[in-house]
């Protein structure tokens, strides 16, 4: 090694510069113990910490092993420690968290290199601490902790040794046996001891190379020169095994456990009431109501007219909140559906609608013949739907009665003056035949019905003479069991307010000039469905809504403007859930990284590169976040279930879940937590490495 003209100047706590190092040059040879002599502040710690590759220098060459230092980039630097040099400190710099065998070894495993145990206890062997591995640091003596130091620096074969006052700590006799192994092991490599007792130095020192404020005073021995034919070192790239920096990393936590389960408890709450924010932000009930028809196979829905209006009487309050989140102040009642309702959903979303006008029609039971035996003994078989009544008008086209799968015998109504039945009306004038004008008509066949007359009275038109032609049969395809699964016995006396559209009588649509509701074929394809919930709900200037036979509408209806105001509540809360939960891990991996500041420095003078520090800190972190993942996701799911279990108990209209599982809201909760957790340790790790390693270990010890 040759030093050459250096020089260095560092800056004191209280701003003031002070020049280290002035024009140190000297040579070194490959083996021996070259002690390095000076009172305090003369510059022999900085000169050791500059040639070790612990510290920089200002100017000047320092050439070793054919490489030339002032060129080296820091992945060198950490190169040049790991294969090159080994460092015995003056405070040792154990790592506290691992044992004996382990502190030792991190040295080997920073180099790749396997067989390990044995190589520890070659090691141990060396320094007259066998059987030590096992023994955690803080069960040492001061001289056995030095020990374990010169074993660390050793155990890796490198050429020179830096020892920094390795007795400094130490009492005479335990000094005394140190220097003895450091001169043992001088017969082989080269040893630089730094040391301000001169007594030592003269005894044990085949040269001394004496330093007084930065400069070289006295050397006993400058007959050695640099040979340019030195061998080459070559260096090791550090590699640590993820398994030695798991357990570096993770042996951090049994340190501060309150802290650690307080951090994971308080982050799990955090993220798990971000998630569900995240889950209910991103929600859209027209989605979630669409996925329902389909999942429920509802073919059909009624779009019903309604007129918007301020009740009189209507109590003043506070309405700031509600209007911020988006709440609507209205009221509204049903309003009459016309053909030019009809043409306008057309023309704006599409599809096939038909008109529908409720009332109870029940007049042409006098042109039954069967009795009410009959019936009863017939609808006992549970064959077929035996209808003595009609729960409205349906105005249908031929094209629409074909997209609804219905079968037409005859032909539709053309006037005011026809009507077509369904199969259940017209099974009932099949048990015993039809009267028509006082005469019995046997009706065996669809034909045999098909030009008959009926009256048609219904609760709001009793013209008794109001006679209709039947055109058709429409057979709609619902037996008995499917007419009577749209009726509950408690919906029996409402039934005309229900969508059932199986049991009315056909009639064109000029039949009346305004209807009850439509009827419209729920699009197959879930996009347009989609843009026709979206529509329906949203249009203002002639609003409509909707109902299904099985009551999803009904649910729908009553939670959607609570999930829209929730909805746009949690994208303010999840700002403050996400400021919280930034807050508090990251607070925590940035105070455990300045607690770990010492033991980052130790790993670095080793030749930890940047990547094994990232393997030691991140894996610890790694663990601890992957815990906080876990459980806030399943946190996330259950508090997600538990949200929708209670608005279906708190509202019986609701069959589905509002608020559906939403993976994009679990890949940016896990996204965060991962964001967080590699920020935490990667931005302190960054600045660190631009800090020399001793710089480090001191700030650590400050700390």
């Amino acid at each position: 090694m040759k030093i050459n003209n250096v020089y260095k100047t560092y800056d004191t706590n209280t701003g003031q510069k002070v020049q280290a190092l002035k024009g140190v040059s000297f040579d070194l040879p490959s083996t021996g113990m070259v002690a390095i002599l000076g009172k305090s502040g003369s510059g022999k710690s900085t000169l050791l910490n500059i040639l070790s590759g612990l510290d920089s220098f200002d100017s000047g060459d320092i050439e070793a092993f054919g490489k030339n230092m002032r060129s080296f980039s820091q992945k060198e630097l950490d190169h040049y420690r790991n294969s090159c040099v080994g460092f015995v400190f003056q405070e040792y710099h154990l790592i506290p968290e691992l044992t004996v065998g382990d502190n030792i070894a991190v040295a080997l495993q920073l180099q790749g290199q396997s067989g390990t145990e044995e190589k520890v206890k070659d090691a141990l062997k060396l320094v007259e601490l066998v059987g030590y591995e096992s023994r955690k640091i803080d069960e040492l003596s001061g001289g056995q902790k030095q020990r374990v130091a010169i074993a660390r620096a050793l155990v890796k074969n490198p050429k020179i040794i830096f020892a920094d006052e390795p007795t400094g700590a130490l009492d005479s006799e335990t000094g005394e046996s140190i220097l003895q192994i450091l001169k043992g092991i001088s017969k082989e490599k080269l040893v630089i001891l730094v040391t301000h007792d001169r007594e030592f130095a003269e005894r044990y020192g085949d040269r001394i190379i004496e330093l007084s404020d930065g400069v070289v005073i006295n050397d006993t021995d400058n007959t050695y020169r640099f040979a340019e034919a030195e061998e080459a070192m070559n260096m090791r790239k550090p590699r640590m095994p993820l398994k030695t920096a798991l357990k570096i990393g993770c042996s951090n936590f049994k340190h501060h456990p309150f802290r650690l389960f307080s951090t994971i408890l308080l982050s799990v709450i955090a993220f798990s009431l971000l998630g569900i924010s995240l889950t209910i932000a991103f929600m859209n009930p027209v989605e979630v109501y669409s996925d329902a028809l389909m999942d429920s196979d509802i073919k059909f829905t009624a779009i019903y007219k309604r007129q918007w209006y301020v009740p009189t009487g209507w109590i003043e309050y506070d309405q700031s909140l509600d209007q911020f989140l988006g709440a609507e102040r209205r009221n509204w009642k049903d309003a009459p559906i016309t053909k030019d309702d009809v043409e306008f959903l057309k023309s704006k979303v599409g599809g096939s609608y038909t008109l529908v006008y409720s009332a109870i029609i029940d007049s042409f039971q006098d042109s039954y013949v069967a009795t009410r035996d009959q019936l009863a003994e017939a609808l006992a078989k549970k064959e077929k739907e035996y209808s003595v009544a009609a729960d409205g008008y349906i105005a249908m086209t031929k094209e629409e009665c074909d997209k609804m799968g219905y079968v037409l015998i005859g032909r539709l109504p053309e006037n005011s003056s026809e009507v077509a039945i369904n199969e259940g009306i017209f099974n009932t004038f099949s048990l015993a035949g039809l009267i028509e004008e006082n005469k019995v008509y046997d009706i065996s066949s669809y034909e045999d019905i098909i030009g008959r007359k009926i009256p048609i009275i219904n609760n709001r038109s009793w013209n008794e003479n109001d006679y209709k032609t039947i055109t058709g049969v429409v057979i709609t395809g619902c037996d008995y069991e499917c007419f009577n699964s749209h009726y509950q016995p408690e919906d029996r006396l409402n039934h005309w307010n229900w969508e059932h559209y199986h049991d009315k009588i056909f009639v064109c649509q000029d039949y009346f000039n305004e209807y009850t509701y439509a009827l419209r074929l729920l699009p197959k394809n879930e996009t347009e469905l989609v843009n026709f919930i979206d529509f329906i709900i949203s249009y203002e200037e002639n609003d409509f809504y909707f109902k299904d036979v099985n009551k999803l509408s009904s649910g729908f209806y009553s939670s959607y403007n609570f999930a829209k105001l929730l909805k746009n509540l949690c994208l303010y809360l999840c700002v403050l859930f996400l400021f919280f939960a930034l807050l508090l891990l990251s607070n925590f991996i940035f105070t455990s990284m300045r607690r770990q500041m010492k033991q980052i420095g130790i790993l670095s003078a080793l030749g930890a590169g940047f990547k094994d520090l990232c393997k030691v800190y991140g894996s610890a972190i790694g663990v601890m976040c992957s815990a906080i993942m876990g459980i806030s996701l399943i946190t996330n799911i259950l508090g997600v279930n538990w949200f929708n279990s209670f608005l279906r108990a708190d509202d019986p209209y609701l069959y589905f879940d509002i608020v559906p599982f939403s993976f994009l809201a679990l890949l940016i909760l896990v996204v965060i937590i991962a964001a967080i957790s590699a920020a935490g340790f990667i931005i302190p790790l960054i600045r660190l490495r631009k800090i020399d390693p001793t710089k480090i270990i001191n700030k650590g010890q400050v700390k």
